[in-house]
């Protein structure tokens, strides 16, 4: 399939999470092994995000949406992001990148564009310039999130495919009016680049927790589980460290900085590219998650890096982690906090687990399953009778005319 067809991963994004993560390292595998047959598209602020936390490298196959200076810097530094203005430099923003998309796909020639996050918005577009183009989405948003970003919603609607991260996500993407379940299917796998992952084999008495600051990542649970198992275990000064960044992040630090004050030593390091560089040392990882029943981009890496794992009980979770690779509790502060105090009391069975942990991941989660899930996919690409609403009908008259 791959000797004829030439593959555009569209990934649109103003920040760096495990998506963004997780396509790019698919994309590096993708462009060794087909080398000249995959694009990866990208806007540029996205692109010097990646660079600057040394994320990817400057090859020839990354093609990079160019954003006029004063809207990438509104984006980067403006404090009124939802303000009127925002709106403003957002459609800007969107429009010039709709244009740049079209004419990449048209000079290189591709096949099949695999829209994920705000990629997806423009699938409807593509689909109507330039019909002979499939179009693929990956759908990785929670499911309340997604419904209500309606172009995200028209563009899965046209899709010849779609791959969804979990089942929650799927039972929405296929109660959409023309998503047919026949092109919808649910992630193999998802994997990391374990080769960062190099576990010590000494482990700290460290309790670490990595994900965006946001309700869902449910953050001051970890917190409250942080004062009531104490500081200190049988005598041993216990750490405790946050990483990541969000819309919750000052009342995170002003949280934590409570418990300090109390004499814990919990830290709050903001967004580390390579969190593999503490969790290699870390003898516990916590997800107190609300509603994510996969394998997150920070599981898999603490798993990776041989951390014992504490995390919320959802259905499908125990594929990710069985019972002898960490615990799944309730989403209660006291019941995680009781898996962790074991966990920080009994150091070889903790050791072990993270042993069995990294074992579990490397052999289940990994970047030639996930790579050859998404093959299949694009192979079994046919069209769809697409749904051409009076709004792509009039944004793409309206696109035209303006290039015209």
């Amino acid at each position: 399939m791959m000797s004829n067809n030439k593959i555009g991963i569209l990934l649109i994004s103003n920040g760096i999470g495990g998506a963004e993560k997780r396509f790019k390292n698919y994309f590096n595998y993708m462009n060794k092994k087909y080398k000249g047959k995959v694009y990866f598209i990208v806007n540029q602020t996205l692109y010097e995000l990646l660079l600057m936390n040394n994320l990817i490298q400057e090859i020839n196959d990354i093609i990079v949406l160019d954003e006029p200076k004063c809207i990438r810097k509104f984006f980067i530094y403006s404090k009124y992001k939802f303000s009127f203005i925002s709106k403003i430099f957002t459609l800007i923003q969107r429009f010039n990148i709709a244009l740049k998309i079209t004419n990449v796909i048209r000079l290189n020639d591709i096949d099949i564009v695999h829209g994920i996050l705000d990629g997806i918005r423009y699938l409807p577009l593509i689909s109507k310039s330039i019909p002979k183009t499939s179009v693929v989405a990956s759908v990785v948003y929670p499911e309340l999130s997604f419904l209500k970003k309606r172009q995200l919603v028209r563009g899965v609607a046209i899709c010849n495919a779609v791959d969804c991260l979990n089942q929650t996500i799927y039972d929405t993407v296929i109660s959409i009016k023309g998503v047919l379940k026949s092109n919808v299917s649910i992630t193999s796998n998802s994997f990391t680049d374990y080769t960062k992952c190099k576990p010590s084999k000494i482990r700290e008495m460290n309790v670490v927790f990595c994900a965006r600051l946001e309700s869902m990542k449910n953050p001051f649970l970890f917190i409250d589980m942080a004062e009531l198992i104490g500081s200190t275990i049988t005598g041993k000064l216990v750490r405790y460290t946050i990483i990541g960044n969000g819309t919750l992040s000052a009342e995170v630090h002003e949280k934590a900085k409570k418990l300090r004050d109390k004499g814990f030593n919990l830290k709050c390091l903001g967004f580390i590219s390579n969190p593999s560089t503490i969790l290699n040392k870390a003898l516990v990882f916590v997800q107190p998650t609300k509603s994510e029943s996969h394998a997150t981009q920070s599981l898999l890496e603490a798993m990776g890096c041989g951390c014992a794992v504490v995390s919320t009980n959802l259905p499908g979770i125990e594929c990710v982690i069985p019972p002898n690779t960490g615990f799944l509790c309730d989403l209660d502060a006291r019941a995680f906090a009781e898996k962790v105090s074991f966990l920080l009391n009994n150091y070889e069975t903790a050791t072990r687990m993270g042993q069995m942990g990294k074992k579990h991941v490397e052999e289940h989660f990994s970047i030639n399953t996930f790579a050859e899930y998404l093959l299949n996919l694009y192979k079994g690409c046919q069209k769809v009778n697409k749904i051409q609403s009076s709004y792509i009908n009039k944004l793409f008259e309206f696109i035209k005319t303006c290039i015209l």
